[in-house]
């Protein structure tokens, strides 16, 4: 009995693994179907959008940005139509045209669509690795404020770098190092006038 209840016990508090939360399936540009899982144990920035929206197409060139930075990160893209009127030829053209070389496919059963209720093009969402929903930006979002949620989760390269970039863009921060910067170039010229005043004088 004593056995028995040990081995309850361990069962209870053995880890689980976790399921995977995203069972979707989508048309690829190589023409298979799908599911969205295969991205299991990744960072998942899922991007929707239309190849005829030109704003959709200035949120890739951003998604570009971030691809560069996430390199050998354990960070996956992957970009999906919407538009019913897309097909996958229109898909591939637009993947060859802005040069982008992650995956591209097409919610063709609208199973994105209809489940995280789109409504604004494009739509970029962030997964976990085990597909939890962690941040949706409605719109275009630049690649910094992408990659500033992933260092939330991940260490990626350039993350000083932005820290510094959100400071400077911070109108208290960047009106103080103005303030700062020209106290300090003065200083520099008043001790430059003393010392050249010094030097005719002696």
């Amino acid at each position: 009995m004593k056995v028995l209840y040990i081995v309850v016990v361990f069962i209870l508090i053995m880890p689980t693994q976790a399921t995977y939360q995203l069972n979707i399936e989508i048309q690829y540009t190589d023409l298979r179907v799908g599911n969205i899982s295969q991205y299991e144990g990744d960072y998942l920035i899922l991007t929707t959008f239309s190849t005829r929206d030109s704003l959709c197409e200035l949120q890739m060139f951003h998604l570009i940005d971030v691809q560069e930075v996430v390199k050998g990160e354990a960070v996956s893209l992957l970009s999906v139509s919407i538009d019913y009127n897309d097909t996958i030829t229109d898909i591939s053209s637009f993947k060859q045209r802005i040069e982008a070389t992650w995956d591209f496919g097409h919610d063709f059963n609208q199973e994105i669509t209809v489940g995280f209720g789109i409504q604004v093009l494009p739509t970029t969402f962030l997964f976990d690795p085990f597909g939890k929903l962690l941040k949706v930006w409605v719109g275009v979002t630049e690649a910094n404020e992408i990659l500033t949620e992933l260092d939330n989760y991940i260490s990626i390269p350039g993350r000083l770098k932005r820290q510094f970039i959100r400071l400077l863009a911070n109108p208290i921060f960047s009106g103080f190092l103005g303030i700062s910067t020209v106290i300090l170039l003065y200083s520099v010229y008043k001790l430059y006038i003393t010392r050249k005043n010094l030097s005719k004088n002696t």
